[in-house]
């Protein structure tokens, strides 16, 4: 089985079933921050019914559909430490769980799982996934030289090079980009 979601993950084990996830979605799922992040917070919250967030007792970030806390015990995510923005993601009949060790490589398995959300509906493959980033900065290069969107156009562009695990913007422009009043885009 191969899973067609851009950047293609660094290593995929496939278990051979697809399991009905559903109930995990329509669930709460738990999520455990070393501190307070509305930005995962509020991504965490668009894959299921309802969110808590409990006192992080585990090293890293984790954000756990079904099964419990007692998958954070049993996934080992020491590698995740290893590696830029790592994260590790696990889909099984117990639950879903994703860990990282930092809120970047949380980020980034968050929206690996909306991806095969998006693939495979609520019967995702039982698979377990371990993804990092091999370069620290990863950059799209927009050259506005000869072209002016206008500036909300760019700004709704954002999103979506998250989603490909993009983390800079390198901008090429003249003095005719129409920016109008101060802005700050918070990381």
């Amino acid at each position: 089985m191969k899973l067609t979601i851009f950047p293609q993950p660094k290593q995929m084990d496939f278990y051979g079933n697809m399991i009905d996830v559903s109930e995990f979605f329509n669930h709460e799922a738990q999520l455990f921050l070393q501190n307070r992040d509305k930005r995962l917070t509020y991504h965490a919250k668009r894959l299921c019914s309802a969110l808590i967030e409990k006192e992080n007792v585990y090293h890293g970030f984790h954000l756990v559909f079904g099964g419990g806390e007692e998958q954070i015990q049993k996934n080992s995510f020491e590698k995740c430490q290893q590696y830029i923005d790592a994260y590790r993601l696990d889909v099984n009949a117990q639950g879903i769980l994703i860990s990282a060790a930092s809120p970047q490589g949380l980020f980034y398995g968050i929206i690996t799982l909306e991806r095969m959300r998006e693939q495979y509906g609520c019967r995702l493959p039982a698979v377990s996934i371990f993804d990092y980033a091999s370069v620290k900065v990863r950059c799209d290069y927009w050259d506005l030289r000869s072209i002016h969107p206008p500036f909300e156009k760019l700004l709704a562009n954002i999103p979506v090079i998250a989603g490909c695990k993009l983390n800079a913007i390198v901008v090429e422009y003249e003095d005719k980009l129409r920016i109008g009043e101060p802005f700050c885009i918070e990381n």
